[in-house]
């Protein structure tokens, strides 16, 4: 009785951090090298922010990153 009350709480908090999981990988988004960025949103159109190199943060359903290449 009480290992099935624990094993259905390990399952709830495991179902719990994959949809996180899922979540947080689904707005993160990477920029190579020789690449930069511009975000555009769908309330304000295409900021005027140029984002550089690395790993960044977006809300998947608003924004759209354009990635442009500007390697000589």
């Amino acid at each position: 009785m009480v290992s099935s009350r624990l094993f259905n709480n390990i399952g709830r908090i495991g179902i719990c951090l994959a949809i996180v999981g899922g979540v947080i990988n689904c707005m993160l988004y990477n920029v190579d090298d020789g690449h930069r960025d511009v975000i555009f949103d769908h309330f304000q159109g295409v900021k005027l922010d140029v984002i550089e190199e690395g790993t960044h943060f977006m809300i998947s359903w608003l924004h759209r990153p354009i990635i442009f290449d500007i390697r000589t």
